[in-house]
């Protein structure tokens, strides 16, 4: 951090800015009587470090705009519960970003949220770009929810954070290709002459991939949607925490309503609470073979405690740089997508017919 009391505003603006101003300064003064070292020890016991720690300077602000902090400086229950799962995605990207974070150049991180919500990471991210790492970035966060989106782009306005962000009111599904998006989103790249920043190709008119799409509890298929944009960008690396999941065990209870009880799995496809749980599992599964086949290595870890969320699966992947590795992988992947698919059913995902990889 720059300063101690950072500011968050730019200079030159209107009276409503100028009134934020004075109300960050003063916010944080109550935030630091009401957040003791006690308090902050409790806070933080699960996490060695918290970029959203409320005494960093210019957190406060941040926590309070975001939605997740009340007036009088706590933070409640269920925005606990946000904040913690926020909090540890963050880290996980910060962790994945590593090498292109130790890069010193001044060209801007490319960023893709899907299904963005009230986009905590974008905005997050976005501050941290600016004040934790150092270097511009570029986000485009997604969300079909056209109220949502307006009410991001007035906080990331009012956290003078609007000029890395562009928050995009569309399905998932029709979202356009990356290039093309991010043309639209940040024309200055081009219109500065800095196109070395984000542009790659013989003409230099076609965007680098982003370093990293992300999607923090995306909804049953919007999980897929959200994958197979990821892979349709060639994103550097995929951050998704997939929420509940429907898909797959509607297939499987389809089945037992048609009386296929000969398959050995028939037992769970009858027993909704089985069914339910079983499918959410196999659905996770299948998604990391098909990113593997994608060429991607993948890991899958609780990145909460289960007592925070119980959709706390976060499955990373790191795009393979090895055409070799990336074939091996490929096949392997496939071979387990299908055997995994036989014995559970014949069934598979909407990824799968995304991604066609046949």
């Amino acid at each position: 951090m720059r300063t101690s009391k950072l500011c968050l505003i730019p200079l030159g603006c209107s009276a409503r800015w100028r009134f934020f101003g004075a109300f960050a300064s003063g916010f944080e003064e109550r935030v630091a009587r009401f957040w003791t070292a006690e308090r902050l020890h409790a806070l933080c016991t699960k996490h060695a470090e918290l970029p959203l720690a409320p005494n960093k300077p210019g957190v406060a602000p941040l926590l309070r705009i975001m939605g997740l902090m009340g007036a009088d400086a706590r933070i409640s229950h269920d925005s606990l519960r946000k904040f913690q799962q926020v909090n540890a995605v963050f880290l996980a990207v910060e962790r994945a970003l590593e090498t292109a974070l130790q890069r010193r150049t001044k060209r801007p991180l490319r960023l893709l949220e899907m299904c963005a919500g009230k986009s905590y990471l974008a905005i997050l991210l976005a501050f941290a770009s600016e004040h934790r790492w150092r270097r511009p970035c570029h986000i485009i966060a997604v969300d079909r929810c056209s109220k949502r989106t307006a009410a991001s782009t007035e906080k990331a306005m009012l956290l003078g954070l609007g000029h890395s962000i562009c928050f995009r009111h569309v399905e998932l599904r029709h979202l356009g290709e990356w290039p093309e998006e991010y043309r639209k989103a940040f024309p200055e790249l081009k219109r500065d002459g800095l196109l070395g920043d984000g542009w790659q190709g013989k003409d230099k008119e076609r965007p680098r991939p982003p370093h990293c799409a992300l999607a923090l509890h995306a909804c049953d298929v919007a999980a897929d949607e959200a994958l197979s944009q990821a892979v349709r960008a060639r994103a550097e690396l995929v951050v998704i925490a997939p929420c509940c999941q429907a898909e797959l065990g509607n297939k499987w209870a389809r089945l037992a309503a048609e009386g296929a009880s000969s398959h050995p799995f028939s037992l769970i496809h009858r027993t909704s609470s089985l069914r339910q749980e079983t499918a959410a599992h196999i659905t996770d599964a299948m998604r990391i073979a098909l990113l593997r086949a994608s060429g991607y290595s993948v890991t899958a870890t609780e990145f909460v405690p289960g007592t925070c969320t119980p959709k706390n699966r976060l499955v990373v992947g790191s795009k393979l740089t090895s055409a070799e590795h990336a074939a091996r992988a490929r096949s392997m992947a496939l071979r387990e997508l299908a055997s995994l698919k036989n014995a559970t059913g014949g069934q598979s995902i909407l990824l799968e017919d995304l991604l066609a990889l046949d």
